[in-house]
């Protein structure tokens, strides 16, 4: 490959591209284990043990398996579109098919507000966050109301002093039903139910590893990721044709761009992930343990290469096809297809619409816009409406979540429903919480076990269950 072709700006990926790198890691990893089942498994001693590769390494592979491999495949896609070809966004009207390809790709995920904030990353490894959540959710079955509470939540992670506190409020039409506080600190977990108990209980809870996290890691295995990438998708993988295509209910003539993947190109493109992570010390020796040496972890990485590199009867058939469509610099349209008969498709550039179908039956359509995904299914009596909105604020995120689904089978109708808003910031600071008068839960009398149980059977939805429960039964067991 051309080197000035790929050459990214490394302020740019930096501070655009780390959110990426786990997601990617992740999502390789998913599909190295779907297509070469590879992965290190710690056993109960403490020996590093590698599984042995499953029949999809030679071509072995059933629905389940293509329906796992899509979330992967959905990954990759982003981290085609959003990490090592980052930079071919400055040739985004070339007539190149790789750099056509990615820019369509970048086009789906900014219409989806997918963000590469680096900076936010580091600070939630490293420092901490805050995520609070308010709204309502509602459910009933054949118009017999199941639940119907108000939430409002706040949930706050400071890695530095290893704490964690969380404070959960449900109501029921204005009634407050539970008022929840906790915190995790000094290697002790605190509760207290307002109303039920109003002092904190304490239970001994190792909350985090001693071992400090290092942000810079996500940092190193991006580059890894990147590399390898590059090295993988060379120009030839991209095949540049012209179709007739229906786009808006019409025929029309399109750049076609394609990009074919089979079980040996995944295990391929998994081979040069690992090799390259074998030689990456720095990023291996995060995983050394007692019992686990560098060497153990390299000689399980080489064990899978080499069954990557021993597999036979591979099947060459297309498992996986990404199709762009141009007409001019103008996107018209992305198809993802999947050997099980699952296609996906995108039609526009700013307003997009998607419609995913399996064996030719429409399932899931809807629109992504605006930092706005909006998907609708109507099948076989489930109807299912999900909207997703989010924006971005000074120090993180926020966003609603809206959500239906109704199920009508055999004259019998279940409905749930949730709105929801949600903010994601960098602030970790924890609330004043006086915990001087906590008491074990293991020093609970039967006389204060029997005071909370009288008030958890006053509450709405929890009564019925308690009511059952004799007052002298040990609600605490540890």
């Amino acid at each position: 490959m051309n080197e000035n072709n790929i050459e990214v700006n490394n302020q740019t990926s930096d501070a655009n591209n780390l959110a990426n790198a786990n997601l990617i890691s992740e999502g390789l990893e998913s599909m190295n284990n779907n297509n070469a089942n590879q992965g290190l498994d710690i056993n109960e001693n403490n020996q590093s043990t590698m599984q042995t590769p499953s029949s999809n390494i030679s071509g072995g592979g059933n629905k389940n398996s293509s329906l796992f491999m899509i979330v992967a495949i959905f990954i990759l896609l982003i981290a085609l579109g959003g990490m090592g070809f980052y930079g071919y966004k400055l040739y985004q009207e070339s007539n190149n098919p790789k750099k056509k390809f990615v820019t369509a790709l970048n086009k789906l995920t900014a219409a989806a507000n997918i963000e590469n904030d680096s900076k936010f990353i580091k600070d939630i490894f490293s420092n901490g966050m805050t995520y609070k959540i308010n709204g309502n959710i509602k459910a009933s079955e054949s118009e017999k109301e199941i639940i119907n509470v108000d939430l409002d939540g706040n949930f706050v992670v400071n890695s530095p002093s290893k704490q964690v506190y969380y404070d959960i409020l449900l109501k029921h039409e204005g009634t407050q039903i539970i008022d929840f506080e906790g915190l995790a600190k000094d290697n002790k977990l605190y509760i207290k139910l307002k109303d039920i108990f109003d002092k904190f209980y304490y239970t001994d809870y190792e909350f985090m590893e001693d071992k400090e996290i290092d942000s810079e890691l996500y940092n190193k295995i991006y580059n890894v990721i990147d590399k390898s990438m590059n090295q993988y998708f060379t120009e030839d993988k991209f095949i540049k044709s012209e179709e007739e295509i229906t786009y808006n209910n019409a025929q029309e003539k399109a750049t076609k761009i394609s990009l074919n993947m089979t079980t040996k190109d995944f295990n391929d493109l998994a081979k040069i992930v690992l090799t390259n992570l074998k030689n990456e010390d720095e990023i291996l020796n995060n995983f050394v343990m007692d019992g686990v040496t560098l060497e153990n972890i390299k000689t399980e990485i080489q064990n899978t290469i080499d069954e990557i590199d021993n597999a036979t009867d591979i099947p060459t058939d297309p498992v996986f096809t990404y199709n762009v469509y141009f007409k001019g610099s103008d996107l018209l349209k992305q198809e993802m297809t999947i050997s099980d008969g699952i296609v996906l498709t995108f039609e526009g550039s700013k307003e997009i619409k998607v419609s995913v179908k399996v064996d030719g039956l429409e399932l899931i359509t809807g629109t992504i816009s605006n930092n706005t995904i909006e998907l609708n299914v109507n099948y076989s009596g489930v109807v299912v409406k999900l909207v997703y909105k989010e924006d971005t604020i000074s120090n993180g995120y926020k966003g609603t979540i809206n959500f239906n689904f109704s199920l009508d089978l055999y004259g019998s109708s279940v409905a749930a429903e949730a709105n929801l808003n949600y903010e994601m910031t960098s602030d970790n600071t924890i609330p004043n919480v006086d915990i001087s008068n906590a008491k074990a839960m293991e020093d609970i009398t039967e006389a204060e076990q029997q005071s909370i149980l009288e008030k958890l059977q006053k509450i709405p939805y929890l009564s019925d269950y308690f009511a059952s429960t004799s007052p002298t039964t040990e609600i605490y067991t540890y």
